[in-house]
């Protein structure tokens, strides 16, 4: 990786006026959610970790959002700007350019996860569950961000169109996140229990209730944890089939 890219990349996504927007509406919703759990009356009489999941769940999918937005632009934006002919001129490795913009685009959720520590610590206060919603977050959290920002990474470099490769990385998300929408009895039985064993966002979910609700570790749903890891490992390694075709072509 390149010290210089990165820091270009993390001053764009962070600290440049977009950033800052960014920034701005996680803490936000964060607040407003939070407020609507100790200050509306029917929110506050969910239990205690039900809070918390449904705190977890808002994290990790603004977080994935986020990150599925900087990284589908993350290649196709320079092409449009007529930019990335000169990138890949200088001499940086391909896999250093690829990897810098991908540390800055895990930056911006590490940023996600520091903005919810102090609402996590609050609504925890008298459970166990911080601990295991930090756990959480940090490594399965983390997989899915390299999963989706992967995917999204590579359709990038692969399609060139900004909007395209956003639309087809969103159509990917939601397709994985099916099982999320259907009720208890679909995903036991027929086409939704493969598609709820196989969904890497499923499996965290499952993992995630099992943790905060039930107090369990999270190797204790090993067939949830294979998904996420599964589907990990298949982000990244669709992301350096996209680096493979990320080439210099002059006249374009």
């Amino acid at each position: 990786m390149n010290r210089a890219l990165i820091t270009k990349e993390i001053n764009e996504n962070i600290l440049a006026f977009k950033g800052s927007i960014w920034l701005f509406v996680i803490t936000l919703l964060f607040s407003v959610m939070s407020y609507s759990f100790v200050g509306i009356k029917e929110m506050s009489l969910l239990a205690q970790t039900e809070m918390m999941v449904t705190f977890g769940k808002l994290v990790l999918g603004l977080g994935l959002l986020i990150s599925i937005i900087l990284a589908s632009v993350s290649f196709s934006n320079e092409k449009e700007q007529g930019t990335l002919e000169s990138l890949l001129l200088t001499p940086i490795k391909k896999s250093q350019v690829v990897w810098s913009k991908m540390l800055a685009v895990v930056t911006v959720w590490a940023a996600t996860l520091i903005l919810a520590l102090p609402y996590l610590f609050v609504l925890s206060r008298g459970t166990q569950a911080f601990g295991s919603m930090l756990a959480f977050l940090i490594f399965i959290g983390t997989v899915l961000v390299l999963l989706f920002s992967g995917v999204a990474m590579a359709l990038s470099i692969i399609i060139g169109s900004s909007k395209g490769a956003l639309m087809t990385s969103l159509i990917i998300f939601l397709v994985t996140s099916v099982p999320v929408f259907l009720s208890t009895a679909m995903t036991q039985s027929g086409l939704g229990a493969v598609i709820n064993a196989l969904s890497p966002v499923a499996g965290a979910l499952n993992l995630l209730k099992g943790m905060i609700i039930n107090g369990y570790g999270i190797f204790s749903h090993p067939s949830s944890l294979l998904s996420v890891v599964a589907g990990g490992v298949i982000g990244l390694l669709f992301l350096q089939y996209g680096m493979s075709r990320l080439e210099f072509k002059g006249g374009e």
